[in-house]
């Protein structure tokens, strides 16, 4: 199994869970479909810009635009401290076979697998567990849900590092 083809199975299971889904080259800098000026520009600023005119119409337009430039500006002094600014940091690690979910902080064994699509049981055995992972951490619900509340940070005043912590699917 190489590369592309856990690629595009996982670009299908994100539109079948309704994420826009589109071909990197098209919107790349120096396109017609541009949506950002560089590679360094990770944040696709219109996009985000809809987002929060979308989820935020009754707002003023300036609030709007404050919020966009607060998003785009973390000031933060570490990459994780921009994180929990930002908070939306998760990763996922797969070889196409096993899958993993875990924390810009965390070490190798708090990766953890994901057995659930739905919440309410665990995936049948044979499952992929690549799609359990993508269909179930990114159901847009169970997502900002996961976002919101149960992603921790909890500061090791010992080694002055700030820990990132993920609940498990089953503490969700």
């Amino acid at each position: 199994m190489n590369e592309s083809v856990v690629e595009d199975a996982a670009i299908s299971w994100f539109a079948q869970i309704a994420y826009t889904v589109g071909h990197g080259p098209h919107i790349a800098p120096g396109e017609p479909g541009a949506e950002r000026s560089s590679f360094a520009n990770v944040i696709l600023e219109g996009r985000l810009q809809d987002a929060i005119h979308r989820l935020n119409p009754l707002i003023p337009q300036d609030a709007q635009e404050d919020a966009l430039r607060n998003l785009l500006r973390l000031e933060a002094s570490t990459f994780v401290g921009s994180n929990r600014a930002f908070h939306k940091m998760l990763l996922i690690v797969s070889d196409g076979l096993q899958a993993r979910i875990g924390s810009l902080t965390a070490n190798q064994e708090w990766f953890k697998v994901w057995r659930t699509v739905d919440g309410a049981g665990d995936a049948p055995r044979a499952s992929l567990e690549l799609e359990v992972l993508v269909r179930g951490v990114f159901d847009k619900r169970r997502f900002l849900d996961l976002l919101q509340h149960f992603i921790v940070f909890e500061e090791d005043t010992d080694s002055d590092r700030l820990h990132k912590i993920i609940a498990v699917y089953r503490e969700c």
